[in-house]
């Protein structure tokens, strides 16, 4: 039959004309050139590594961050393909902590695979996580109000939990919580964060610190001073007395004002006691002669014992 059909040249005339339809489709459906049809490569430089499956007790603390990456594929698929297409990591399972050097994996879109990886093997460095609690110091930063001085702080927690990899955390020899309390007048209440440092004060970074602030009071108030106190004594003993010891009681007081008029203040004397027509040891109660500009922490009264005795005694 089908030697007929070719003997019949309407019949080859159909069939010429329905093949070249039929390539014709083929060509129109698809308009990529033979190049694009053929595999190429395409290279990403600076790829950022990840890491997958670390322990919850260990950390990383070094490891290569990027490399550079090869890919082949089809020249349309390499085109739209983008570096976070492209998954690159070492899986850290079962490692412990220490040095290692890990190949590097990578996984990419179907119809894309990676061809080289530079360098194909990273190091990676891991310690141990660890905790510690440690007591947080108070550091006050500036200074109060003219005259006024910080007299308490108190701190609400007064101990945090820091927690980091153990050749960090080795290096911590303090918590801060540093407190600006510049031109205060009163006492404040204030939120703040903390600092950790060293045995010579410097920050030590890359710890994790619960809770992560604390709640600072501090009381800011005059200054305070403790002085001792001076009988101050007038007039004559009667003829042949004379007098042994004069004991204060209390002997010191604790005086309150301005920082720079406390400096001027070395004692406190009592109101004059008279000795005028005294024969015999007396005791007074008299009151403190209170320095201008400051005041008393306690009772302004005090009790003063005047031992006399004979010259010749």
């Amino acid at each position: 039959m089908i030697d007929r059909l070719l003997q019949n040249n309407n019949a080859v005339k159909i069939l010429s004309i329905f093949l070249a339809f039929v390539i014709w489709l083929y060509i129109a459906g698809d308009t990529r050139t033979f190049s694009e049809f053929e595999s190429s490569t395409r290279h990403f430089i600076k790829i950022p590594v990840e890491y997958h499956n670390l322990s919850e007790y260990l950390e990383v603390v070094e490891m290569t961050e990027e490399v550079d990456i090869t890919v082949r594929g089809q020249s349309e698929d390499l085109a739209q393909l983008m570096p976070d297409d492209l998954e690159i990591y070492v899986d850290l399972r079962e490692l412990r902590e220490g040095e290692h050097k890990l190949a590097v994996r990578g996984e990419a879109p179907s119809g894309i695979k990676i061809e080289k990886v530079s360098p194909s093997e990273v190091k990676v460095e891991i310690d141990e996580v660890i905790t510690r609690q440690m007591e947080i110091k108070p550091i006050i930063s500036g200074e109060p109000a003219d005259g006024m001085v910080v007299d308490d702080i108190h701190l609400e927690p007064s101990n945090v939990i820091v927690k980091g990899t153990s050749s960090n955390l080795f290096k911590v020899e303090e918590v801060w919580a540093v407190i600006d309390v510049e031109g205060e007048t009163g006492d404040i209440t204030k939120t703040v964060t903390f600092k950790t440092v060293d045995r010579v004060g410097r920050e030590v970074t890359g710890l994790e610190l619960t809770p992560e602030e604390v709640e600072v009071s501090v009381n800011i108030d005059y200054a305070k001073k403790e002085v001792p106190v001076e009988a101050s004594l007038k007039g004559d003993l009667p003829k042949g007395l004379t007098i042994k010891e004069v004991k204060a009681q209390p002997e010191t007081v604790v005086l309150s004002g301005l920082k720079e008029r406390l400096k001027e203040i070395e004692v406190i004397e009592t109101l004059e006691i008279d000795l005028k027509g005294r024969e015999e040891t007396f005791t007074k109660e008299i009151q403190l002669d209170i320095p201008e500009g400051t005041s008393l922490e306690t009772d302004t009264s005090i009790s003063v014992m005047v031992l006399i005795g004979s010259i010749d005694e």
